[in-house]
């Protein structure tokens, strides 16, 4: 038996327990890891974006937040690889769409600045197998431990960009569907170091 066909006689299952009640009517995720974004520059045009979401709620809200929880891991549990691919693909394209780095014009007066649009390559997103494992598990966790809290990594999202001018500042906009997401960026600090020698003091504090 293929490993999606024994995914889905188990989601079956799971989905009559749902109907009977023996699941509760929502699985909660642990609040502890946080959503988060990083923007590196690492000249002065080329920006990378690192994200870190929690993929399955981020699912749940674009994909069916009408439904609950519970029904939906059920669903997407059971999918065959295509399918969930497929599913895949299209919320992906929608995110991308929505996740928008825009570069303050530095040749405008701050009283009519305007901003840029910068366009994303080089995408890498979760593999497939990997969602639908996090699925069924975030299910089975659900009937296990219906009051339990999940303990999910956030899944890591990535892309770059070579904006046309220098970037000094710019605006991120992201998916309401990733829900509150901490947003950290830095200029990358280097030196050169020859062999045998240490390096210049490395130093983590504000100067």
């Amino acid at each position: 038996m293929r490993p999606w066909r024994a995914g889905r006689a188990v989601v079956s299952l799971l989905l009559m327990a749902i109907a009977g009640g023996v699941i509760a009517p929502a699985v909660k995720a642990h609040e502890l890891p946080a959503n988060r974004a990083t923007l590196v520059l690492r000249d002065e045009r080329h920006v990378s974006l690192s994200l870190y979401i929690d993929y399955v709620e981020a699912l749940h809200a674009s994909l069916a937040p009408e439904r609950p929880m519970p029904a939906f891991l059920a669903q997407f549990s059971a999918m065959t690889p295509a399918e969930l691919q497929a599913q895949l693909l299209r919320t992906q394209q929608q995110w991308i769409r929505q996740i928008e780095l825009s570069a303050v014009d530095p040749g405008r007066a701050p009283a009519g600045r305007a901003m840029t649009p910068v366009s994303w390559r080089n995408w890498v997103w979760p593999d497939a197998a990997r969602v639908q494992r996090l699925l069924q598990e975030r299910l089975m966790q659900g009937l296990v431990a219906p009051a339990g809290h999940v303990h999910d990594e956030p899944m890591e999202i990535r892309a770059e960009s070579t904006a046309m001018r220098a970037v000094s500042e710019a605006r991120l906009s992201l998916p309401k569907a990733f829900g509150r997401v901490l947003v950290v960026w830095y200029r990358p600090r280097q030196v050169w170091v020859d062999p045998g020698t240490a390096s210049a003091a490395i130093r983590f504090s504000p100067d």
